[in-house]
């Protein structure tokens, strides 16, 4: 997002090397306070872990009782982070104590409070009222110094739309024709689903790996299965599920309709309602398998009989937090933007091989 949007995130690609090294200083720094305030003992092996670890689940299994026992001595011993620094300082981390008390100052102080407020590398807060804006119209604002710039442009691992683009091409059928304009349902158990503007034509595969077409097939089953048909229309004049949901509600002889993006979130949306005020979300694509995508036909289904079925549980994953997820979702709906053409007309697509 930096190098290809122009935007000075403040985010700075680290050497491998480097990185492994500064992780291994945190670990034994922790090591090191927790052994001489006496709340934990740290092998080497579990130092090792923490070194590669993504998260808390790379840890290994977890001693339950040790956490209880050192959150109790520093709750009973009154422990606070003056006690951290002088561990820091008489364990040998100068470096480290007197970063901690910046920072403990930093909090004490508020200052970080203010409005639109960061941190620069000596903890000096930046703000409106320390640092003011003064924009004064195109051409005037920040831009990131030449230094800067090919700093941000020489960054690690580095992949682009047109990797995406190539990836979902490998995933490409001859499925999801355009069949022409797509009109109103007449029956009440006219369900429409729609899809955003580039699936069918760049995005065929979901961020949870699954195929657009078997998401589609297993949204269609799910309607079958609950006594309703299923139409599919692509919109390509927004890449909003909310609004494209909603689109496909007021086009469905039921009301009903079911929005999809080509990464994989998806809702149920009723004519009558706001774009924001959808009947059920699944927000978190990665993780949506294909039996949750039948079940969303069916409750689309049920809603469109009148029903009042229980929604969903989204399911939780790891990946929803991660950055690589975040830059994935960005590349994937810069591929929708390029194919969205405004006031371009529904179009209804072939059934064919997904029923």
């Amino acid at each position: 997002m930096q190098r290809d949007w122009g935007i000075d995130g403040g985010l700075r690609t680290v050497d491998a090397s480097r990185l492994a090294e500064v992780r291994r200083d945190a670990a034994e720094a922790c090591r090191a306070v927790y052994a001489h305030l006496g709340l934990a003992d740290f092998t080497d092996g579990h130092v090792e872990l923490a070194v590669d670890a993504a998260g808390s689940k790379d840890l290994g299994e977890t001693d339950t009782l040790a956490v209880l026992a050192a959150a109790q001595a520093i709750r009973q011993r009154g422990l606070t982070v003056v006690d951290i620094v002088a561990a820091l300082d008489e364990c040998g981390y100068l470096h480290e104590a007197e970063r901690t008390m910046a920072f403990a100052r930093a909090r004490l102080s508020g200052d970080y409070l203010q409005t639109s407020a960061i941190f620069d590398e000596q903890l000096s807060v930046l703000s409106l009222v320390t640092d003011p804006n003064d924009y004064a119209g195109p051409g005037t604002g920040y831009e990131p110094a030449p230094s800067r710039q090919a700093e941000i442009d020489a960054i690690r691992q580095a992949r682009g739309v047109a990797d995406l683009r190539a990836e979902q091409a490998e995933c490409a059928v001859p499925l999801l024709r355009a069949r022409g304009p797509a009109g109103p349902g007449q029956g009440p158990r006219d369900v429409v689903i729609g899809v955003s503007p580039a699936v069918g034509r760049d995005v065929w595969r979901c961020l949870s790996g699954l195929a657009v077409t078997d998401v589609l097939r297993e949204m269609l089953a799910g309607l079958e299965e609950e006594g309703c048909v299923g139409r599919v229309v692509r919109f390509g004049d927004s890449v909003d599920l909310g609004r494209i949901g909603l689109a496909a509600a007021r086009l469905a002889g039921s009301g009903i309709g079911i929005g999809l993006q080509g990464k994989g979130t998806a809702l149920i949306h009723r004519r009558d309602l706001a774009p924001l005020a959808n009947l059920e979300l699944y927000s978190v694509a990665p993780s949506v398998t294909p039996a949750l995508y039948r079940l969303l036909g069916a409750n689309a289904a049920r809603h469109a009989k009148g029903g009042t079925p229980d929604p969903a549980r989204n399911p939780y994953s790891d990946e929803a937090i991660e950055a690589r997820y975040h830059t994935t979702v960005i590349a994937l709906m810069e591929l929708e933007r390029r194919r969205m053409v405004p006031g371009a007309p529904p179009e209804e697509l072939s059934l064919e091989g997904l029923t």
